[in-house]
């Protein structure tokens, strides 16, 4: 992961998710924020989310 570019999601439309800290592992900090959502947010019929692109 510490390879792996940083990226942006823009919301689409609303969607139930859940919330947590992420805690510091494999020599990351950590200290961010993820959510979760038990199903996919993106599909061929309508997206969720967008890749944005990182300025």
């Amino acid at each position: 992961m510490k390879d792996k570019p940083y990226e942006r999601y823009e919301i689409l439309r609303n969607f139930d998710c859940k919330v947590g800290d992420i805690a510091p592992w494999f020599d990351q900090k950590g200290m961010g924020t993820q959510y979760f959502a038990n199903y996919k947010i993106k599909d061929i019929d309508g997206n969720y989310v967008d890749a944005t692109e990182v300025k």
